[in-house]
């Protein structure tokens, strides 16, 4: 991407303090108002109001970082700490109340999933639970070597990377630059697979209408790629080469216009979906930028190991 794109200045900064922000979230609370959640990596997990621009709830959830967070439905949040523990807390008026905690032994960096009311969780060996609105309900299961000897998934690594694209198919990235698809009402055997890249597959994001997704990795390469509806066969797109090595998430917006991707540059780079050509590169932050998320009226927010969140309107129309 040619460095002489513009960089525009952001719409507004929040700041919280000098501790990383390793992942963002905007979502609609019960009163149908936009949050943004924000997690850090002293374990604090933080509400801002987006009309206000204020903080209006902050929690500790332990000593160890955030690796994510998600909502569940409007009143009920999914946190994932860096120790393997997946806890669910429900939405109070001015806190935040525990319902349930599992460890489930995952300590890699491999970020839980949700498609609706459904949720992928990595747990140890390259295992995952898909789990229906309860983190104890798990509908599916996917086992480490259910699908090939000892010497196959050596060759793969650890699982990097999980999205769960529908109720039925799961995809996952590996150490190796493999994406799998497994069918879980079909015993969650592997459907298809794909190699993306020789580096592993660090981050992906997918839009369920347009049937695409979008790949990172630690080099300057992103690969766009499709998933067919019918045979849920993987097909590599295209290619894409950024100046500088390393994504740490890409995000697709939900209309399906543009996606973005986090930088170790501290760039945030915005590409149209459609034409996969390069829309412009935000030059705000001076870190690695660890985290993206678009809300349903297409803001971006980004945060970074600097300790603040950017949120960016633009081409919303």
């Amino acid at each position: 991407m040619s460095s002489s794109l513009s960089s525009p200045e952001p719409a507004f900064v929040l700041r919280d303090s000098d501790v990383s922000i390793d992942c963002v979230k905007f979502v609609k609370n019960a009163k149908n108002e936009s949050e943004l959640f924000a997690a850090n990596r002293s374990g604090c997990f933080t509400t801002w109001n987006v009309k206000t621009r204020r903080k209006e709830r902050s929690i500790v959830i332990g000593d160890e970082p955030i690796l994510h967070v998600n909502s569940v439905d409007d009143k009920r949040i999914v946190i994932q700490s860096k120790n393997g523990k997946f806890s669910i807390f429900k939405s109070e008026e001015d806190s935040f109340q525990k319902e349930d905690e599992i460890d489930l032994g995952h300590f890699g960096f491999c970020r839980f999933s949700r498609f609706e009311s459904y949720i992928a969780l990595p747990t140890s060996r390259n295992g995952v639970f898909i789990c229906h609105r309860e983190l104890r309900n798990v509908v599916h299961r996917i086992e480490s070597r259910q699908d090939g000897d000892d010497d196959d998934e050596k060759k793969r690594g650890m699982m990097m990377s999980l999205c769960l694209v529908n109720e039925n198919q799961l995809v996952a990235g590996y150490e190796n630059g493999e994406l799998r698809v497994f069918e879980l009402q079909n015993g969650a055997k592997v459907r298809s697979s794909l190699r993306l890249f020789t580096e592993p597959v660090i981050c992906m994001d997918f839009h369920s209408v347009l049937s695409r997704g979008v790949a990172g990795t630690v080099t300057n390469q992103l690969a766009v790629w499709s998933l067919t509806s019918g045979d849920g066969e993987l097909r590599l797109d295209r290619r894409l080469q950024l100046v500088n090595p390393g994504t740490n998430c890409v995000r697709i917006r939900p209309d399906g216009k543009l996606f973005a991707c986090a930088g170790w540059d501290g760039r945030v780079r915005l590409f149209h979906m459609k034409k996969l050509i390069p829309l412009a590169a935000l030059e705000f932050h001076r870190e690695a930028v660890q985290w993206l998320d678009f809300s349903e009226d297409n803001l971006l927010a980004a945060c970074c190991t600097q300790g603040f969140i950017s949120v960016w309107s633009l081409y919303r129309s």
